[in-house]
């Protein structure tokens, strides 16, 4: 789910760029390609794990006008159907409550992620009742604040939804809302920076392996060219992952180890949002809605101003690969629109304001993670193909890199399921819940 940001946000991050070093260290500890949520997080922890570190990111575009971290709408839920997906947005709800103190910086005041916890609901068929029952169970389990609803107390508790096809609902009641993405992404940034990360504007442009290990990355910046050596490198790059992993010659049908044959399958799938208008004396009660995703996957949630956001992930022959940033305006007209008005008859007079299209990093093979070091190239690390969920579990997902590096594991979560082996296996570690 994606979100627009103004241009002054874009000019602070340039300023924010311009803090730490245009000449990063030719020799590294570890290289990060790809300066947004994913590769800040990382950084962040790194740095407090061991200030003396040498960490430079690389990120092409500081203005982050295309980027997956700043168009994204920053859900956070741990209604998820596998106990890793909870783990790992559990440990980022908790940073996001104490964000004031984590990444506080002198002289600054404390940065408010400006959580809205108003929750998700999220609602069933008939067919889709028994798999909501079994994440139920995976859910509670996990210590989530989740309560499954039937038709009549789920229009006791929303008069205003029209229940009509609803066999279920799971409410997250409480550690479940939205969230301000900019901000994070921002103070990850600024702290890392205050730690003593490097922060490189450039692309890169190859990597250079030799028996099986990253010795350099090849970046531009400035149309200049430059060398990096590292130790370690991170795939952080979001919806462009698949390119850079396919310079280290993961997914080269000619290698002569077989694993190497397997490509990284994450691919950039467009996802649009709309922003419209429902006047205060229509939308009364659903100011304080949670999110809802309608047994179609149609989801809306409430903006100040009596706005609301919508949008739908499209069906599965229509959802090319793709750098696609149009929003098409008919898509709105003929599958959100009518299906959010039935759901909440309010929405049946509404006028659309806005609307934007952004990238989810779409893992082709199970729509999850892939976390953890390269089976062959051993020292290039992967934090790529969320699917939507990417942004609520950056923060846990940088420190679980940050672990792996220093340990070989991490004590948030096992990140086995979530390697890039099953990718070889062709073993899929599939999430239920993704929309």
């Amino acid at each position: 789910m994606f979100r627009c940001w103004s241009s002054r946000f874009c000019n602070q991050w340039a300023l924010i760029a311009k803090r730490r070093l245009a000449t990063p260290p030719s020799e590294c500890d570890v290289v990060i390609v790809g300066g947004g949520l994913m590769g800040s997080s990382t950084a962040y922890h790194l740095m407090l794990h061991d200030p003396s570190l040498r960490v430079c990111i690389v990120e092409k575009d500081p203005s982050y006008a295309m980027a997956s971290s700043a168009l994204s709408l920053s859900g956070i839920r741990q209604q998820f159907s596998n106990e890793e997906n909870i783990l790992l947005s559990l440990y980022s709800l908790n940073f996001l409550r104490n964000i004031g103190n984590l990444l506080k910086l002198p002289g600054e005041d404390p940065p408010n992620a400006q959580f809205v916890e108003q929750g998700y609901l999220v609602l069933a068929s008939e067919e889709g009742a028994p798999i909501m029952e079994d994440n139920y169970k995976v859910q509670r389990r996990c210590g989530v604040c989740v309560e499954l609803l039937s038709a009549n107390q789920l229009q006791e508790k929303f008069p205003w939804i029209n229940t009509e096809g609803v066999t279920l609902a799971s409410f997250g009641y409480k550690n479940e809302g939205w969230f301000d993405p900019w901000t994070l992404l921002t103070y990850l940034k600024k702290k890392a920076v205050h730690l003593g990360a490097h922060f490189l504007r450039g692309e890169t442009t190859g990597i250079v392996c030799q028996n099986n290990r990253v010795n350099s990355i090849e970046v531009t910046s400035d149309s200049n060219p430059l060398t990096l050596n590292c130790k370690w490198l991170l795939n952080a790059a979001g919806p462009w992952a698949e390119q850079i992993s396919s310079m280290a010659g993961i997914g080269d049908p000619a290698h002569p180890d077989p694993r190497m044959h397997w490509g990284l399958p994450v691919k950039p799938r467009r996802r649009m949002v709309f922003s419209f208008h429902c006047s205060s004396s229509t939308a009364q009660g659903l100011r304080q809605s949670p999110l809802v995703i309608n047994t179609t996957g149609v989801f809306f949630r409430p903006e100040p101003g009596d706005m609301f956001l919508a949008g739908k992930s499209p069906v599965k022959d229509q959802d090319p690969d793709g750098l696609d940033f149009r929003v098409d305006y008919s898509f709105f007209d003929e599958v959100v629109w009518p299906d959010i008005a039935h759901r909440a008859p309010v929405f049946e007079s509404i006028k659309v304001r806005n609307a934007w299209a952004g990238l989810y990093e779409y893992n082709t093979l199970d729509q999850n993670a892939i976390l953890g070091p390269h089976p062959v190239i051993s020292n290039l690390l992967f934090i790529n193909g969320f699917s939507g969920h990417g942004a609520q579990q950056s923060v846990a997902a940088g420190r679980v890199i940050s672990d792996i590096i220093f340990r070989g594991n991490s004590d948030i979560m096992d990140f086995t399921k979530m390697s890039f082996q099953r990718v070889i296996d062709q073993k899929p570690f599939k999430e239920r819940n993704i929309f």
